[in-house]
């Protein structure tokens, strides 16, 4: 095969406020141009993707390899069988180096026919942490046909405390026919320092992709399951089931029961109103029982159940507070309004009759009908989804 370069496009893509419960189902839940990562047998769609992730907590870790200081360095000599070439790292800050190898051509022609074809060059890469022996980082072997100069780099992770060596060395024995071409040459090596960027409270997706698999970047996308959220503490939100009677505490689960969506909007601060209305000025028991309804299985017509009300939504636009409470609570066959001082809601649920009218209850046993006839009136619905 006629060898070609190498290079790579990588992405971080920020998919939520944190903290999250993650993607659905590993990389099968991972989309590209809407073609799953990987499929339900675990085979790959997509071979040598490298992927990383955060779910958006307070204290995470930044994500190793994606590059903020680079400086590269020269080196540009050939590393023979006989002859291995080192280099020193002595900046302790360094996290990373990629190392940059080329063959000027690699071929090898039949000296009876004078067919060319490809051959293959074995190296290695070891790691030396301050003059503790060296240890191997990297094995490869170059195969294939080029008759121009073909580069590979390598990424290798500095462990240890520094300084460090880096020897790159030649396995295979060295040409000593000019039918065979297979230089090999140490180009250049890239000091990385990595960004160090956690983004608190983020949720991310980092990716790296060989840019041959694509002609442009593709489209990336992610099922996940959402914000981790307050919940009532004898609340299990997989099975949405309640035990016992509640006290009235919370504790933190994923749930798309809309009812606690909307709690989790009210008194959040970091993008919520938590800044503006207490978790005292919502009526929690209210909501309780609301939660209660929106959980309760129903036929969803295709021969199984399904929860009355949830709620999958991707918020990415500021919208005024009322605006989004209101809408929101129309999700699950509600109303939200201020009242008293607080943030109250309303449900069209069944209820037990409050008061029950008959003539024995009623002024002189007689009812009073009024209205117009049925052809003077006009109806009008109005539908929102």
């Amino acid at each position: 095969d006629n060898l070609q370069s190498k290079q790579f496009a990588k992405f971080v893509d920020l998919v939520s406020e944190g903290e999250i419960n993650g993607l659905v189902d590993g990389l099968k839940s991972v989309y590209f141009d809407n073609t799953p990562l990987q499929n339900a047998d675990g085979s790959f769609n997509v071979e040598g993707v490298t992927f990383d992730t955060r779910t958006g907590i307070q204290g995470q870790t930044y994500i190793n390899g994606f590059a903020g200081v680079e400086s590269e360095k020269s080196v540009s000599v050939e590393v023979t069988k006989a002859t291995s070439i080192v280099r020193s790292i002595t900046n302790v800050d360094i996290d990373s180096v990629r190392v940059t190898l080329s063959v000027p051509r690699l071929t090898k022609q039949n000296v009876e026919n004078g067919d060319v074809t490809g051959t293959k060059v074995k190296i290695e890469i070891e790691l030396q942490d301050n003059g503790g022996g060296y240890v191997l980082s990297v094995a490869d072997d170059i195969t294939g046909k080029t008759s121009s100069r073909y580069q590979r780099s390598y990424l290798v992770p500095l462990t240890g405390t520094g300084p460090w060596d880096i020897r790159v060395k030649r396995i295979t024995a060295d040409s000593s026919s000019q039918a065979l071409q297979n230089q090999t040459f140490w180009d250049s090596y890239t000091e990385i320092i990595d960004e160090k960027f956690s983004y608190p409270n983020s949720a991310l997706m980092a990716l790296s992709i060989d840019s041959e698999l694509y002609s442009k970047v593709p489209a990336r996308g992610y099922e996940i399951e959402g914000i981790i959220l307050q919940v009532p503490s004898n609340y299990d939100a997989v099975a949405r089931t309640y035990s016992g009677v509640w006290d009235g505490t919370f504790t933190t689960a994923y749930s798309n029961n809309p009812a606690w969506v909307f709690y989790d909007l009210v008194i959040n601060s970091r993008y919520g109103l938590g800044d503006y209305v207490s978790s005292s000025q919502i009526d929690k028991f209210t909501l309780y029982e609301i939660a209660q309804y929106c959980d309760v299985m129903v036929d969803n017509g295709e021969g199984s159940t399904e929860p009355r009300y949830t709620i999958n939504v991707y918020l990415q636009t500021r919208e005024e507070a009322i605006k989004m409470l209101q809408s929101l609570a129309s999700a699950f066959g509600a109303m939200s309004y201020w009242a008293a001082g607080a943030v109250t809601l309303t449900q069209d649920a069944p209820k037990e009759a409050s008061a029950l009218f008959t003539p024995a209850n009623v002024i002189n046993g007689a009812f009073s009908y009024a209205g117009s006839s049925s052809r003077t009136r006009s109806t009008v619905v109005s539908v929102t989804w």
